[in-house]
């Protein structure tokens, strides 16, 4: 199972979730630029949760 967290607060929000998210945890993809348009992460948190963190970019 994979959760979603899918920010619309932009970047520094997400980011800050993102980070929360890491400690005691594992970063699988670090949030960055996808070529589809949007910027996401995956984290495994401290209680074994897989979480997809990510925005899209302003137009």
């Amino acid at each position: 199972m994979m959760l979603s967290l899918l920010v619309t607060a932009g970047p520094e929000v997400c980011h800050e979730c993102f980070d929360k998210l890491s400690v005691d945890g594992s970063v699988i993809d670090p949030p960055s630029p996808k070529p589809w348009g949007a910027s996401d992460g995956q984290v495994i948190e401290r209680h074994g949760l897989h979480w997809l963190a990510g925005y899209e970019h302003a137009a």
